[in-house]
């Protein structure tokens, strides 16, 4: 099994301070964190390869969340990707995973629950 700061977490979310926090708690596990708060920059930071694992909110005003699940799944199947949810969304856990999302974690975050969704997607 990989170490934590051997693998390296795309954290996508609209909102930079949002992005930051979840970016925190997971320095604070070890994991190699790096962000994106526009869906460009985000498609710019897999292209360069670096990413094993994607968090990525759902509900943002520049892009759907589940619009960029595809876009990635389309030219990166193997990457992990779990999508984050606050309050009330269109979109269920079901439509996630249909679309190649390992998982769906409701806003705040369970950290235990999401450290072990990426030890157990990462190999």
């Amino acid at each position: 099994m990989r170490k934590a700061e051997e693998i390296r977490i795309l954290v996508f979310d609209d909102d930079i301070d949002v992005g930051e926090s979840i970016s925190c708690l997971l320095d604070l596990e070890g994991f190699n964190i790096t962000n994106a708060d526009g869906a460009d920059k985000a498609m710019g930071i897999l292209k360069d390869g670096n990413i094993d694992f994607v968090l990525s909110d759902v509900k943002m005003p520049s892009i759907d969340g589940m619009q960029l699940l595809k876009d990635i799944k389309a030219i990166y199947p193997v990457i992990p990707i779990v999508m984050l949810m606050s309050g009330f969304s269109d979109y269920t856990e079901e439509n996630a995973l249909a679309h190649g999302a390992i998982g769906l974690i409701d806003k705040p975050l369970d950290t235990d629950k999401l450290v072990a969704q990426i030890f157990a997607s990462v190999v």
